[in-house]
């Protein structure tokens, strides 16, 4: 009687060690399968990178209005939709193309200023003819802020 007490806990023990073991091959055979998965995948997964490495993320704009005029039409025309190209005065390989509206009467090429602002901003000033300036500030974390004055 004593031998049944004694060799049911050790068979318990045995069957218990044999199923953690069979447990444990089926789950490295899982990950084994999952690394040779994320080997194949891995030159994909350079490919995108590099492709992200390529194109930058999208800033975020934000527009602001300035002056005693915030309207930004001139008369009855409408306004002109045009796209600035924006040069981080900070970071020379870093160029921005924003979308901006401006006034009919703005007419020509602006007047370009740069420099390399407070805190690592980047800040670009374009200034036409007619009075109407727009100043962009590229901040450190990439973000944008365009203001537009009428004077």
């Amino acid at each position: 009687m004593k031998t049944n007490w004694i060799l049911l806990p050790l068979m318990l023990f045995a069957v218990s060690l044999f199923a953690v073991s069979a447990t444990a091959d089926a789950a490295d055979g899982g990950q084994e399968k999952s690394a040779t998965a994320a080997t194949e995948e891995a030159p994909e997964a350079k490919e995108c990178e590099a492709e992200k490495a390529a194109c930058c993320p999208e800033p975020c704009i934000t527009y602001r209005q300035r002056g005693r005029c915030r309207k930004v039409c001139c008369g009855c025309d409408p306004p002109v939709k045009t796209t600035l190209k924006v040069a981080d005065p900070c970071c020379c390989k870093t160029c921005y193309d924003i979308p901006i509206c401006l006034p009919a009467c703005c007419k020509g090429e602006p007047c370009v200023t740069d420099r390399c602002g407070a805190l690592c901003k980047g800040v670009v000033v374009y200034k036409w003819c007619c009075g109407y300036k727009v100043k962009v500030v590229i901040k450190k974390c990439g973000d944008i802020v365009v203001t537009s004055y009428r004077c």
